[in-house]
């Protein structure tokens, strides 16, 4: 029971989504070459960063996790895992996400893993996920892990980690506000004020969406002009936020609040997974001696862990 209660404190559906964007700007970052041993590397440093967010995150949480009925059975509400414990698992599995993550980005990866961490845990859970600006504060956390991924694929930060990361924290602020009216009760008793000012707030949630995803569109195919993905991308992401967009307009008046949320949150999933899909699909080769050159010089030497390494910048050849 201790095992499973752990694992819940982790919270694995959002690390598992987590990983779907930074499966994208991964291979975004790669070009489309797999190298599964750094693919592999990268995804478990996430795995274990983002699942010690979240437990330190179910410690900040538990007082107003006890006032919501679908976060009252939680571990540590319940008192099935002690904070003590909950605290030690928080700090091993952060530890272990950010030293895979240096090993395999340097003090890059190690820098962004950090701010991430931080940000998810203390600007957002500790400061400002109980006042009108936690959706933004949570969007910047949520932006992180493609933006990791894409630098352990590089080892370097550019145009395009820019454009990802202004892409993902967009992305997150409708989604983020369509959960909040779908889970309204509940984020009331605890007096967190996702959506402010009552049937005024929802309403202008209706009102900023579509513009929110617009915005969005047009980072997402700005990654076309920089010649980073192909037309087939390009085509898809637009066919789906002209999709997601008539979603958050179409009957937006006529529509119950959840109904509206409900099919703003779904088209909202829908964009992240194509999102990932095409960049891994429809993605520009990059240039391999440009690769192997920027893998030789960000590679990390670890006393006692050359082997280990070795094999991690080992990088097969790319199709011409």
């Amino acid at each position: 029971m201790l095992l499973k209660d752990l694992l819940t404190l982790t919270k694995p559906g959002i690390i598992l989504g987590n990983l779907v964007s930074a499966t994208g700007a991964f291979f975004l970052g790669t070009g489309g070459a797999m190298h599964p041993l750094l693919f592999c590397l990268t995804l478990l440093g996430l795995s274990f960063l983002i699942a010690g967010g979240c437990v330190y995150n179910n410690c900040i949480d538990r007082d107003i996790d006890s006032l919501m009925e679908r976060t009252k059975n939680r571990p540590l509400v319940q008192g099935r895992v002690s904070l003590h414990v909950a605290l030690v698992f928080a700090t091993v599995l952060s530890a272990l996400g950010l030293y895979i993550l240096y090993s395999l980005a340097g003090w890059i990866g190690f820098s962004l893993a950090l701010f991430g961490l931080l940000a998810y845990v203390v600007l957002y859970s500790l400061w400002l996920k109980r006042t009108h600006w936690g959706t933004w504060g949570g969007s910047i956390s949520g932006a992180m892990p493609p933006l990791i991924a894409y630098a352990c694929a590089t080892h370097s930060l550019d145009f395009t980690a820019l454009v990802l990361f202004l892409m993902y924290c967009l992305w997150q602020i409708p989604h983020a506000q369509a959960l909040g009216i779908l889970h309204l009760s509940d984020y009331q008793k605890a007096k967190i004020p996702v959506v402010t000012h009552g049937e005024w707030g929802i309403n202008r949630i209706k009102e900023m969406t579509p513009w929110y995803v617009g915005v969005f569109c047009l980072l997402s195919i700005s990654l076309f002009f920089t010649h980073r993905v192909g037309v087939i991308y390009l085509v898809s992401v637009l066919l789906m936020s002209i999709l997601w967009v008539r979603a958050s307009i179409v009957k937006r008046e006529l529509l119950p609040h959840r109904s509206w949320a409900k099919k703003s949150f779904i088209y909202s999933l829908y964009m992240v997974m194509l999102l990932s899909f095409m960049m891994s699909l429809d993605v520009k080769e990059i240039n391999i001696d440009q690769f192997n050159q920027q893998a030789k010089i960000n590679s990390v030497s670890l006393p006692g862990h050359e082997l280990w390494l070795a094999w991690l910048n080992l990088n097969p050849s790319l199709e011409k």
